[in-house]
Order: structure tokens, then C-alpha cells, then sequence
């Protein structure tokens, strides 16, 4: 793997770390209730690969790595989880990291078919830390973030004990976050017949000051039934513009999209465009 290819996983397991840390502050529900967030979460805004599982604990390595230095900075590319962009002035202490792999034995629900979760990251959270026996039976949620590398190790929160009540429990999510994830795909033609209010792009700033950049970026966006954003990420154009892209995109409001006279969830793509 080259410098750069490590530099930038580096920065994105930061960013991720990052991410994950503002999402404990903001919750402090543990165990089952976490675990039950994060599927319900995954099945309404997660547009990356997730997976819902069964398995054991495969490598527990008893060292910790401190997160790179600079990797708890905000909003850097496209690769920068959103919500940090709604929060410039938190202040996040960087957490030693602990790595772990998960054989999966059943998958409960998600995209993801793997046998081997590879290197998954836990952080400590105000529910603390996962501290396995290899081998332990777990049932666990896992998942990748906008600008993680193809084939890098997923993300996983605080598993919970792989029990006969507790399976029990979580197939009773399953259907219900299936529903939760249902939604009609449209055109962009047809979603911006829908828009209602539009934010224009902030070109970003550049150091030294050069050229500004042009060029589209193309958006994929989840709609809500009252026509507000609820999801975004950049999937082509210049990286450097996909940030603001979406900083803008995540302010438009659409008219609500009716299927049989129902207000419906939208799953579509806007083009943004950053002329010379």
C-alpha cells in the first residue's frame, strides 16, 4: 500500500471515529436500545454498506493505536461525515482504538456477504468498551461511512450477548426496519419538479488562493415524506466540490411525493453545478 493509499485510510478511520464519538454525546441509551438505534438509523439514512449479524469474536489484539494526529478535523472533503458540518465548534478528544474481527455465522440483515467482518473499529463510548473473549458469540451491526475505502474493515458499535432472548428480540426488528427502508426511486427530472427551495453552492475556500473549481457534482439524496433531506452523499464529480455540494443540497426542501395519494419516501439524484 502506498503513503498516500494509508494517509488516506488513516484520515477516514479518523473521520469515522470522529463521527461515531458525536453520536455517543448525543445518545446515551446502551445495549439492546443502542443496538435497535443503529439498525432503525441504518434502515432510514445509511446509504453505505451495513450488515446486521450473528457471529463470534475472531482476533482480539491486545494493543491500542492512538488516532492519527489531524484526523479529528471537520469537514476537509467529501469523504467528512455531514453532521460535522452542522457542529464546527465540537470539541472531540481523539480515543485509542480497539481492533477486532467477527466471523459472521448468520446475517440477521444488510447488504454485506461476508463471512469475516475484517478489523472492525470500536471506540469507547459513555456505554464503555467491548472487551471480548475470542470466540465469544455476539450479535452485532456494522457498517461503512461515505469515503471508506472499497475493501476496508467496517465500523462496529457495542455488540450484545448472542442469547436465545436477545435473538429473540431483534428478529422482531427486522420487518419493521425492511418497512422503514422502503422507497421510490425517481428521475432528477422529476425531483426538481418537486423542489420548492433551492441553496446554491459555496464554492470551498482555497489556500493559496488559485482558480476557483468547476465542474458537477451528482448527489444521491434520500427524501423524506415531508419533502425534507434526510440523507446525502456525493457519488461523482471533482471531490474537492463534493463537500459543498452537499452542504448546500442538505438545505432543500421538495414538495412532498405522493404514491396513491400517500405521502411517500424518495430515493433520487441532483446535479449540482459549480460554473466558472
Amino acid at each position: 500500500m502506498s503513503i498516500d493509499s494509508m494517509q488516506t485510510v488513516a484520515r477516514n478511520i479518523a473521520l469515522a471515529g470522529v463521527f461515531c464519538c458525536c453520536c455517543a454525546q448525543a445518545s446515551q441509551r446502551c445495549g439492546m436500545e443502542a443496538l435497535h438505534d443503529q439498525v432503525m438509523i441504518a434502515a432510514d439514512v445509511n446509504m453505505g454498506p451495513f450488515v446486521f449479524f450473528r457471529g463470534e469474536v475472531k482476533i482480539t489484539p491486545p494493543e491500542k493505536k492512538q488516532v492519527p494526529p489531524g484526523g479529528g478535523s471537520c469537514c476537509v472533503d467529501k469523504a467528512c461525515p455531514n453532521v460535522l458540518c452542522a457542529m464546527p465548534n465540537i470539541k472531540i478528544k481523539l480515543t485509542p482504538i480497539t481492533y477486532l474481527d467477527y466471523t459472521v455465522n448468520e446475517t440477521l440483515w444488510g447488504g454485506v456477504a461476508k463471512s469475516l467482518i475484517h478489523g472492525a473499529y470500536q471506540f469507547p463510548t459513555d456505554c464503555g468498551t467491548f472487551a471480548p473473549a475470542p470466540h465469544q458469540k455476539v450479535i452485532a451491526f456494522c457498517s461503512v461511512f461515505a469515503g471508506w475505502p472499497e475493501n476496508g474493515p467496517m465500523y462496529c458499535d457495542l455488540p450484545i450477548a448472542d442469547s436465545e432472548e436477545n435473538l429473540r428480540e431483534v428478529r422482531q426488528w427486522i420487518p419493521q426496519a425492511i418497512e422503514l427502508q422502503q422507497r421510490e426511486k425517481v428521475s432528477e427530472e422529476e425531483a426538481r419538479a418537486h423542489l420548492i427551495y433551492k441553496v446554491n453552492p459555496v464554492y470551498p475556500k482555497r489556500s493559496p488562493p488559485i482558480d476557483k473549481l468547476t465542474g458537477d457534482v451528482v448527489v444521491r439524496i434520500f427524501i423524506s415524506e415531508q419533502g425534507t433531506i434526510r440523507s446525502t452523499r456525493a457519488i461523482s464529480g471533482p471531490p474537492e466540490l463534493g463537500q459543498s455540494a452537499i452542504n448546500a443540497v442538505s438545505l432543500w426542501q421538495f414538495k412532498p411525493f405522493l404514491t396513491i395519494g400517500r405521502p411517500a419516501k424518495i430515493d433520487t439524484t441532483v446535479t449540482v453545478h459549480f460554473p466558472p
